[in-house]
């Protein structure tokens, strides 16, 4: 899924990473939080490589859950500036954020006739339902207004357009 022209921009990210992990494991830290019982069935999982952040946080922190000094990921809202600016900077004006990637995403992979339950698999987190998953049927036609697809019975007339407009 990653395109092409981005992997070796991730593989190098990867190595930098993996040269911070390994300055923190000298350090007797890069320890990643695990839930109590991966963390007893897995004893040394919370120091290896796989487990680790690919965007970690610049500096150690304290875990208020543990009390130990780790390492976290980058926070949210820093993802969320950067995406703000670079929009602002390339003089976009219309509604956008990180979010935005997701439908996009997703968008692609339906217009490359993938299955909704594998787009939904593949952008949002195990376990969560998201409302577009019970209605895949619908599509945005104006923010906050959801018109379905569906055929055109024999002299049905088309949907008249929206005058630009809200209503409720």
């Amino acid at each position: 899924m990653l395109p092409e022209k981005l992997r070796r921009s991730l593989q190098l990210h990867l190595e930098r990473v993996r040269q911070i992990h390994q300055h923190d494991l000298a350090r007797n830290g890069g320890r990643f939080y695990l839930p109590f019982a991966l963390e007893q069935k897995y004893r040394n999982a919370n120091r290896s490589w796989p487990w680790q952040y690919v965007f970690p946080a610049a500096k150690v922190s304290t875990d208020p859950r543990s009390g130990e000094r780790r390492r976290h990921h980058v926070a949210e809202n820093n993802l969320q500036k950067a995406v703000k600016a670079a929009i602002e900077r390339a003089g976009i004006r219309k509604a956008a954020s990180c979010h935005t990637f997701q439908h996009s995403f997703a968008t692609h992979f339906l217009d490359n006739e993938q299955d909704i339950r594998t787009v939904s698999g593949v952008t949002r987190p195990q376990g969560r339902i998201h409302h577009d998953d019970l209605h895949p049927c619908f599509k945005q036609t104006w923010p906050g207004r959801a018109q379905p697809i569906r055929p055109r019975t024999a002299g049905e007339e088309p949907a008249p357009e929206l005058d630009g407009k809200f209503s409720s």
